[in-house]
């Protein structure tokens, strides 16, 4: 089940993406990303994380874990990082 506090997306696309804004990885809780990773999976909606600044090659692969960890196969996680700053 989808706990009603932890998934609400910045924004939705008219086409129905979701995107969720944050500054940096320090701004990203695990439990609230694995939330919008089984939500985008289930409703096979993209998720894209926007970033301020541009995620470490180690951040990274933490978020890769983080929803490696509750996705069922990794070809079905439907996300996209962006960054705005190097």
């Amino acid at each position: 089940p989808v706990r009603r506090d932890c998934f609400i997306p910045d924004f939705v696309t008219s086409a129905g993406a979701w995107i969720e804004v944050k500054t940096s990885m320090g701004a990203v809780r695990k439990d609230q990303f694995q939330e919008f990773i089984k939500v985008s999976q289930n409703s096979q909606n993209p998720l894209t994380m926007m970033f301020l600044n541009k995620p470490t090659p180690s951040e990274l692969l933490t978020l890769q874990r983080w929803a490696s960890e509750v996705s069922s196969s990794a070809d079905d996680i439907f996300l996209k990082i962006v960054h705005v700053l190097d």
